[in-house]
């Protein structure tokens, strides 16, 4: 008696349904496809790191560029003080001003308003308020203000 024995044949390379591309063997092919992922894999973790360190270098300009106007405020307030002080030795019935610092006299584009107030605490005591601003094109980036009790 004769059974058919069903053996399985090797394909033909021009047989469409063949697995080998291009005459390369599987482990070749297996080898690039892991290499290419490997790449990619790489290129991911560089572009992230890429865009925190200039996320981290943004953050510390900004912090930088605050930390200049805040400096300003300062020597504005330290300069109005000085200035208040010699209003009212020179005059007694000294209440205050507005002082406007123009664009050209401060750097970065920057304007400053200071207000200089002399208000009564009642008695003898008198206090000086004074309102220090800075504007960048027509917005307030730094407003400051402090109060001083006088002998």
């Amino acid at each position: 008696m004769n059974t058919l024995v069903s053996v399985p044949f090797a394909r033909s390379p021009q047989d469409p349904r063949h697995r080998e591309t291009d005459g390369m063997p599987r482990q070749t092919r297996w080898g690039r496809g892991v290499a290419a992922l490997a790449i990619l894999v790489c290129l991911v973790v560089v572009s992230t790191l890429a865009a925190t360190l200039a996320h981290q270098l943004w953050l510390r300009v900004r912090d930088a560029q605050q930390e200049r106007l805040l400096i300003q405020a300062d020597w504005l307030v330290a300069s109005a003080i000085d200035r208040a002080l010699y209003r009212m030795r020179e005059n007694a019935d000294y209440q205050g001003e507005v002082w406007e610092i123009p664009e050209n006299d401060l750097p970065g584009g920057l304007r400053g308003v200071v207000r200089t107030a002399v208000e009564q605490d009642g008695g003898k005591s008198r206090s000086l308020v004074l309102e220090v601003k800075l504007v960048l094109n027509e917005k307030i980036v730094v407003s400051e203000t402090r109060h001083l009790t006088l002998p």
